[in-house]
This record gives C-alpha cells, sequence and structure tokens, in this order.
C-alpha cells in the first residue's frame, strides 16, 4: 500500500520557529485571561536567579503561576497585566510579611521608582518606555484610593521622601497625592514641592480622592498656564485638567490655543477629550473642526495611525457632532476619510487558515491593520492585486526550491503584491498601514509560506459603502467573493473513474497540478522541485493509481515514519521540540529539524535519553485538492503513476 505521507507537502510544525525568527507576543496585549489552575514552579532559593526565572514567564504564564513572595513581587512591576493582579499582591505581601497594605504599597513603589517595570519576557529586546511605566504607576494610583486616611497620616515622613526624592515625576506626583489623602491641603503640597517640584505636584491632581482640594490646587498653579511658562510646565497643568471639576469653558479657552502648538498639541487634545463636550462653547465648534481636519489631512499616514493621530481624530468627531443639523453630517464625512480604520486578522491553530473569511473596508480608506499569529506554525499576510491569488500562490510554492528563499521571507518577486507583513511565528503581530486601493473590488489575502496559500486565504474586500456591503452580504464566503470553485471530492466515485474511465489522463494539466498544488513545494519528479519528502519519480513500483489517489485525500491515514512529525520530549530536561526527524546511520543518534525547508542546523539527542512519539497528523495540509476539479485529480494521480516522464504507455493511445 502507498504511504500516504511520501507525498507529504510539509507544513512546518512549531519548532522550525526557532529558525525564523525570536518568538513575541502581540505588543499591547494584556494577560488578563482567568486561569483554570494555578501552576506551580521551582524558584530556586537564590533571589537573584528566582526573579530571573519568573522574568522569563510571560505575562500571561506569570498570572497563573502558584502565589509566593517572589510571585507576588513579580505581578507588581510587570506592565501589560490587569491591574487587579497587582490588588491582589499587594495584599498577600501583607499577609506573607504579616504587615499591611499602605506598607507593601509604599514599599512596592519605591521599588518600582528604583528598578523600573519589566516587560512581557516576549519584549525583552526592548526597553520600557515613559508610557509603558507610567500605566503601571497608574495602577499604584487606583489602589491609594483604598488605602486607610490613618495609615496614611502615620506615614507622612515617608510619604514626603516619595514625593521629594523619588526619581520618577509620576512616582513623585503620586506621593504628593498620598499627601493630600493623608490630611495635607492644596497650599501644603504646592509649598513643599517649591518652585521646582512644582510640576508633579499639579500632575498629583488626577489621583487626588478630595474634589475641593483638586479645584483649590487648580486655583494654585493656573499660573503654569500662562505664555510665559515653559512647554514642561503647561504640559504639566494640561495632564490635570480633566479631572478638575468645572470650569468647563475657562479650561476650553485654555486648551484651545494649544492645539496649535505641536509640542503640546497631544496633551491639550488628551486633556480636551477627558472634558464634557457638551459645555464647550458653541460658536467655537466650527472654527475647531476645520482646525481639526486640516491638521489631520497634513499629517503623515502612520502618524495619523499613532495614538496621537487617533486622539485628534475622536476630538474631531465629538467637535463635529456638536454642530448644527445641516453642517454636522458634512464634517463628519469629511472626518471619516482621514480616520485611520482598524481592522484585526488572526491565525487558526492546527488549521492553516485565517481566522476571518474576509475583511471590508472603504475605498481610499487609511487602513490599520493588525495580523497576529495564533498557530504553531510560520505565517504572513500578504495583500495581492485583484484575481492574483493562483499567481501568487504558485509563486510562493515554487520559492521552497531556491536558496534565497528564507532571506526574502518567502515572499514572491512579483509586482501584484501591494502590501505584506514579515513571516511571523506563533505570539508574534505586525502592524500594517496603509491606504487601500481607491478602486472598489476584491483583492486576495494570502500567506505565501509555501504550500500554505492552496487553503490559507481570504478575501480583502474594498467598497465606496462598508455598511451598506455588510448589510447585503450576510452570507459572504471567501470562495464565492474570490471566486473560486471548490469540490468535495468523493474516494469510491475518483476510483471507479481512474480505473474504469477510457480517458487518457493530459500529461501537461498533471505537471501544471503537481507544480501548483503546492506538491512542489516539498517533493521532486525528475529531480525538479522540493528535497523535503521522497523522490516521486518510482513511485509506481510499489503503488497502484488509487494507491496513490487515497494518499492524496486521505494523508494522515498511514504516515511514513520516516517523513512525520514527532514530538521529543528531553528526559533530563523535560524540554518537548517538535519537528522531523532525519534518518541517519548511527541509530543511537537523532537529528531533529525545527524548519525542513529551511537551512536550520538539526538538533542533535541521544535516542536513549529522549522519548519520541510519532505525532498522528500527516505534514501533508488537509484538503489539498480542494481547489482541483476531478479531472485534475485523475491528471495529477496520472502524472505521479508516470513519474513525470510525458512518455509513459498511460499517455499513448493503444495500437489498433
Amino acid at each position: 500500500m502507498f504511504r500516504a505521507a511520501s507525498l507529504t507537502t510539509v507544513a512546518l510544525v512549531a519548532g522550525l520557529s526557532l529558525c525564523l525568527m525570536p518568538s513575541t507576543q502581540a505588543q499591547g496585549e494584556k494577560a488578563d485571561k482567568p486561569c483554570e489552575d494555578l501552576k506551580p514552579i521551582y524558584l530556586p532559593k537564590n533571589r537573584a536567579f528566582a526573579d530571573y526565572v519568573l522574568r522569563v514567564q510571560s505575562n500571561a504564564e506569570l498570572i497563573c503561576l502558584e502565589r509566593s513572595e517572589a510571585v507576588y513581587d513579580a505581578l507588581l512591576n510587570r506592565q501589560g497585566i490587569d491591574p487587579k493582579y497587582r490588588k491582589e499582591a499587594i495584599a498577600g505581601l501583607a499577609r506573607e510579611h504579616a504587615s499591611d497594605l499602605l506598607s507593601e504599597w509604599i514599599a512596592a513603589l519605591k521599588k518600582l521608582d528604583r528598578e523600573g517595570v519589566v516587560l512581557d519576557w516576549n519584549h525583552v529586546e526592548k526597553e520600557p518606555t515613559d508610557e509603558q511605566t507610567d500605566t503601571v504607576i497608574a495602577d499604584f494610583g487606583h489602589l491609594l484610593a483604598e488605602m486607610p486616611a490613618d495609615k496614611l497620616a502615620a506615614q507622612r515622613t515617608k510619604l514626603h521622601t516619595i514625593a521629594r526624592e523619588s526619581k520618577r515625576p509620576h512616582v513623585r506626583s503620586l506621593g504628593y497625592a498620598a499627601l493630600v489623602s493623608a490630611g495635607a491641603s492644596a497650599s501644603e503640597i504646592w509649598e513643599l514641592a517649591g518652585s521646582e517640584r512644582r510640576n508633579d505636584a499639579v500632575r498629583a491632581i488626577p489621583w487626588i480622592a478630595n474634589s475641593q482640594v483638586r479645584s483649590e490646587l487648580y486655583a494654585i498653579s493656573r499660573p503654569l498656564a500662562d505664555a510665559s511658562a515653559s512647554d514642561e510646565q503647561r504640559a504639566a497643568f494640561f495632564y490635570a485638567l480633566p479631572s478638575v471639576p468645572g470650569h468647563d469653558e475657562e479650561i476650553f479657552e485654555t486648551l484651545r490655543p494649544a492645539i496649535d502648538n505641536q509640542q503640546l498639541r497631544d496633551v491639550a487634545v488628551t486633556a480636551l477629550l477627558g472634558r464634557d463636550a457638551g459645555k464647550w462653547p458653541a460658536a467655537e465648534m466650527a472654527p475647531l473642526s476645520n482646525q481639526l481636519v486640516e491638521i489631520l489631512k497634513a499629517m503623515p499616514l502612520r502618524t495619523r495611525a499613532s495614538s496621537p493621530g487617533r486622539r485628534l481624530a475622536e476630538l474631531a468627531t465629538r467637535t463635529a457632532e456638536r454642530l448644527p443639523d445641516e453642517h454636522r453630517s458634512g464634517h463628519l464625512a469629511r472626518i471619516s476619510q482621514l480616520k485611520v480604520a482598524q481592522r484585526f486578522l488572526g491565525t487558526l491553530r492546527e488549521q492553516m487558515a485565517f481566522n476571518k473569511e474576509y475583511l471590508v473596508v472603504g475605498a481610499g480608506q487609511p487602513i490599520e491593520l493588525y495580523f497576529t499569529n495564533h498557530d504553531g506554525m510560520p505565517h504572513n499576510l500578504v495583500i495581492g492585486a485583484a484575481g492574483s491569488l493562483e499567481e501568487l500562490g504558485r509563486a510562493a510554492d515554487q520559492m521552497a526550491t531556491s536558496p534565497e528563499a528564507i532571506s526574502k521571507g518567502y515572499l514572491p518577486e512579483s509586482d501584484k503584491v501591494l502590501h505584506h507583513t514579515r513571516m511571523l511565528n506563533m505570539g508574534q503581530m505586525q502592524k500594517l498601514v496603509f491606504t487601500a486601493p481607491d478602486t472598489p473590488g476584491v483583492y486576495p489575502m494570502l500567506c505565501t509560506f509555501p504550500s500554505h496559500a492552496m487553503r490559507m486565504y481570504a478575501a480583502f474586500v474594498v467598497t465606496d459603502d462598508v455598511d451598506g456591503w455588510l448589510a447585503s452580504h450576510p452570507n459572504a464566503s471567501r470562495d464565492t467573493l474570490l471566486g473560486i470553485v471548490t469540490y468535495d471530492h468523493d474516494f469510491d466515485a475518483l476510483a471507479t473513474q481512474l480505473t474504469k474511465s477510457p480517458q487518457r489522463p493530459s500529461f501537461a494539466r498533471g505537471k501544471a497540478a503537481f507544480e501548483s498544488r503546492a506538491c512542489v513545494s516539498c517533493h521532486s519528479v525528475r529531480g525538479k522541485g522540493g528535497r523535503v519528502g521522497p523522490e516521486l519519480t518510482e513511485l509506481a513500483k510499489e503503488n497502484k493509481p488509487t494507491d496513490i489517489l487515497r494518499s492524496l485525500l486521505f494523508p494522515s491515514e498511514k504516515i511514513d515514519p520516516n517523513f512525520a512529525k514527532v514530538e521529543l520530549e528531553d528526559l533530563e530536561s523535560g524540554q518537548i521540540h517538535l519537528g522531523v526527524l532525519i534518518p541517519q546511520e548511527d541509530e543511537n543518534i537523532l537529528y531533529l529539524v525545527d524548519d525542513p525547508l529551511g537551512n536550520c542546523e538539526p538538533r542533535i539527542f541521544k535516542r536513549d535519553e529522549c522519548l519520541v512519539v510519532p505525532l498522528k497528523i500527516s505534514p501533508m495540509p488537509k484538503d489539498l485538492l480542494r481547489r482541483s476539479s476531478p479531472q485534475e485529480v485523475m491528471d495529477l494521480v496520472g502524472y505521479l503513476w508516470a513519474g513525470g516522464d510525458s512518455r509513459h504507455p498511460i499517455y499513448q493511445e493503444p495500437e489498433k
């Protein structure tokens, strides 16, 4: 019987990502999913070593560890996790140390000021930004509201030290806010700050619970908004304004001119977004809306897609919504054309598929497209010209035989490629910022890793009316949108046709099917094709045509152990590796290749030190021939049976 895996188009397993690029988690995703069970972790007694072990846990892994003093400490300064875990950690350390919440809050805040925040292990190549650090400090600010006033009053000396001596501005501001909670007045902390620290004092306003003190501090700090003040002083003052009660028109008049100042624009826009737009002067709305639209139009697309650009667009929208009916729709339409629309696309695990069949965008619309790979195999995202799916997919499969394929990221050199990401490993995300085509139509999205495009594709729909299109296409599918015809093949019917039909297969169509259906990525016929799977020229020596057909339709039914994916466990370390084994003359040595299509160095193991479990899923993609007609399947089987020889008897007319 013909062995299914000998026709495998080897799709990479999870381990191959080690050969392409370091893994990373999508930036900005919070690890706040609940854990079914907390997992134990061994931590060395040496605290420095223990801290390192915890640092290499991702956010998602960290929150699911069994709690200990070291784990609580790690939760306190890890950026990107839900604030509830910091609250839990403060309470946990208070129990561990038999102390109180405030003492642990102060100790943790000092450590944060001294050592900074820790990023998810997947971002170790980056230094934390000020914005990332400030988000963690803000979580400590929210916890301040839960600290008893009497306890705070008893710790005024320590709070004074935090306010005056901390090296991070927002930590100092939090110290001033804590002093207010301990009973200090607005004038006291203003005096304490002195002229050199007044920026810190005014930035404390958002964390001060007492609205009267916030109003008093606002009144005292008003000179920081004067034109004679520095941009740094004005920025600190603007930062506090969303938390100031009342004074709506006065605050609007303060912030409005700052929009013209590029250095102050974003903090002024952010402050306005934090205020009630319904209380702004009506006469100012049209001029402000026009001003914001002109600023947006002048912005480069990537700047418009940044956080400041989005905030500016949101302020423009809120302003336009205050306009009279006869002007509102026109302003909103202009803003809509300038706004960068966000779209998200991911992958399905172990299915070689995107998680959406189509995305819909407006013609000429600025787009910010986030692509995240959740699968164990590497994938990229390529958006091609209309009608280019087959051409790009075929070019991608043929790249498997090119020595430059890896360095080119398996991206075909074609003017049909409109936009693309790099090749992403599991957990990685890349953002594409571009303007959608002006011409409405359906554009293909595909992964161009060899053999993937046959299954991994979707439709990028460009239309003049996104809402109207969605309403009129409730049951749209990628195949219908892209004009792709698919077939559900029945083995018995095809086997009957294969053995009884008088029609001879077509050599040209069979060869084209072999080269266009990803087979060529891994297998060769008569020396042409990939080197991952076995050479198929002499396949007919051990297999009947129906054996070949069955292997094509049911690739996981019988898997050749020489070409199966395996799970290898290192018995000493317990580490699991995934890959493909390369047969060796020495049976005691195992060579495991992560990337059979690449040039990765194999990892070498001793057989008696490992446990090897062959996986029951063929590397050959399921439904590889779903886009092939029954006749094309017949032609492909004939081509393989003939070993790629056009002179084979199956192509010859019988002698009469």
